[in-house]
């Protein structure tokens, strides 16, 4: 075997056997070549040679979503962080100013009781904006307020952007690496992905019903009758559908040649000319680009009609709901 292949399977090795689970060991594992399993062959199959044995030696836990080799360090970095803080709101005097700042933080995070007495009021504000909104030019003022205001706006995924109507955020360049340009990406869903809406199957199905009744949940504690509540979350999961239907699905934005469509602003104000693209990039302080990558046109020239389709207090809603989401 060749001295480069043994190097590989040091790496690999290395980063396979680095941790074991905190929670299921009460440690944390060290360097391990015995974690290789030696049954195998690894010139048929390298994953399994280096991975299997410890995959069966860690299922995941069941109240974990994942699990890896890092799992129990990340447990053992959140148990300490959260000593940490705990301590520092707990100590009642000589505390640095660092301290002062942790522990406070941490008490008010805490304060579930008054967390819940103050949401509508913080809320008020937010939802009066909304309510506000005089016609259809306007959204964009909104949209772009609650995309520089809720996290994640800025952070495109596998499937889309996690952001009311659309995505907007910097990327470099598929071409040339050096270059940072600016990306107008597919978005406008809570739930993960495109498929979550058309699929037709028994627990798809269930998904949705469950989604909306959240909906409708979330309005009614924001104060609306259970009637409006109903009608809205209706509204709701229709809006999303239209969004979900024109999204380029997940296995072809694999490739990033269909992704890489560059344009100008005038090109993307032509693709979608219900939006004020220059208003909005004003908003949310875009500097000028060398260029724009729309990940998916197709998706934008259905935004733009989906805009005029449905009427402006359906949009409102759209909205509100994505602020108390």
């Amino acid at each position: 075997m060749s001295t480069v292949r043994l190097l590989l399977i040091c790496s690999i090795l290395g980063t396979v056997a680095f941790a074991q689970s905190a929670a299921q060991e009460g440690k944390l594992q060290r360097f391990d070549p015995q974690q290789a399993d030696r049954s195998l062959d690894p010139c048929q199959d390298f994953y399994k040679y280096s991975c299997q044995k410890w995959f069966s030696a860690n299922p995941i836990p069941a109240d974990q979503t994942v699990w890896g080799t890092g799992s129990g360090l990340n447990i053992w970095n959140l148990n300490v962080s959260r000593e940490t803080m705990d301590l520092a709101a707990a100590k009642k005097s000589g505390r640095s100013q660092i301290e002062q700042q942790v522990g406070d933080y941490w008490s008010a995070c805490m304060d579930e009781k008054g967390i819940d007495a103050s949401a509508l009021r913080d809320l008020a504000p937010e939802l009066h904006n909304i309510a506000a909104i005089k016609d259809k030019v306007s959204l964009i003022d909104e949209v772009a307020h609650l995309h520089n205001t809720l996290p994640g706006a800025w952070e495109g995924g596998n499937n889309q952007t996690n952001a009311p109507m659309f995505g907007f955020g910097s990327t470099q360049d598929l071409d040339d690496a050096s270059l940072v340009v600016i990306s107008a990406d597919q978005g406008g869903l809570a739930l993960p992905g495109r498929d979550f809406y058309l699929k037709d199957d028994p627990k798809s199905l269930e998904i949705r019903n469950k989604y909306q009744a959240h909906v409708r949940k979330m309005f009614e504690l924001a104060g609306e009758t259970k009637d409006a509540a109903a009608r809205n979350a209706e509204i709701v999961l229709a809006i999303e559908t239209d969004l979900a239907k024109p999204q380029m699905d997940n296995v072809a934005r694999r490739d990033p040649k269909k992704l890489n469509n560059k344009m100008s602003l005038d090109q993307l104000q032509a693709l979608a000319p219900n939006l004020n693209w220059k208003r909005y990039i004003e908003l949310v302080h875009a500097s000028a680009p060398h260029h724009y990558i729309v990940t998916s046109p197709d998706f934008f020239k259905a935004l733009n009609q989906l805009i005029e389709q449905h009427p402006l207090d359906h949009w409102k809603t759209y909205l509100r709901w994505h602020l108390l989401h």
